[in-house]
């Protein structure tokens, strides 16, 4: 493994903007009663378009223009620091002062698409899905220095709760579906053997766990739908809707947050009430 590096990088483009719009949306992060959204802006991964949106009572606020990330994926908050998945880099912004350059985190060379990252106390575990590999990030360390905590096969989505991970793989290709494109589950993560959960290999890309630590909620772009996954390795569908392409998800309030990444909205589906909504 190749030293990791914290380098400086300098974009002159952030700042705070009173208009936004949904482009290829691929994650959401809750924040003081808002979402961030994380917006690729083009299919194009060569492109410097990525930006970063802020939503809260029907006003979208751009808070990271574009220039300022290739592709932007997860997200996390940290004691005012947004931490932010974009290709090979983890870059970290300062909420008070977005207009101070962002850092860059550097893993090795190889990890090309760094996916996921959940905040649990005070690390971040990030996924590296054509890597296999899955780091752990100490925050409260002066000199950030990721280390590789697990290898699963092309891990996507990663949620945390009560010391209890998921993960959900998709294929390095994000087409040809492998048998092991499955449902993971780590029961200690302070102790960490991975376990299959489920037996139906898809396209998972995102996932969430509910309040009560009983239901595991997982997006599918095979067959655009969210799956409910139960601790005995059962799932069903929850929630579909043709033509979908559900990405990273979240839950808030029994709510399912699911950026439907190419068709720019984000889809609130309420897990009680079986009600819809959608932000564009």
């Amino acid at each position: 493994m190749k030293k990791f590096i914290l380098i400086l990088t300098i974009f002159f483009s952030i700042n705070y903007s009173f208009a936004g719009e949904i482009f290829f949306n691929e994650s959401v992060l809750p924040y003081k009663g808002g979402l961030f959204i994380s917006n690729k802006g083009s299919r194009d991964m060569n492109k410097i378009c990525g930006f970063v949106l802020y939503y809260k009572k029907g006003e979208f606020k751009t808070v990271i223009n574009k220039g300022a990330l290739y592709k932007p994926t997860a997200m996390a908050v940290y004691k005012n620091k947004l931490y932010v998945c974009d290709r090979d880099k983890l870059k970290i912004f300062d909420l008070k002062k977005l207009t101070i350059n962002p850092t860059e985190l550097t893993f090795s060379p190889d990890d090309t698409v760094l996916n996921d990252i959940v905040l649990y106390k005070n690390n971040l575990y990030i996924t590296s899905t054509t890597t296999d590999r899955i780091y752990k990030l100490n925050l409260k360390e002066d000199n950030l220095n990721p280390e590789l905590w697990l290898n699963i096969p092309s891990p996507n989505g990663i949620a945390i709760k009560k010391g209890r991970a998921v993960v959900v793989s998709i294929t390095k290709d994000f087409k040809n579906i492998k048998d092991e494109n499955l449902v993971y589950i780590i029961k200690d993560i302070n102790n960490p053997t991975v376990e299959k959960l489920n037996s139906t290999p898809l396209l998972y890309d995102g996932a969430a766990i509910s309040k009560d630590n009983k239901k595991i909620y997982v997006s599918d772009w095979l067959t655009s739908s969210i799956y409910e996954v139960n601790m005995n390795g059962e799932q069903k569908v929850v929630f579909s809707k043709k033509g979908m392409t559900p990405a990273d998800i979240t839950l808030r309030n029994n709510k399912l947050i699911i950026p439907d990444m190419f068709n720019h909205r984000v889809i609130i589906y309420d897990t009680k009430t079986k009600k819809e909504s959608c932000i564009k």
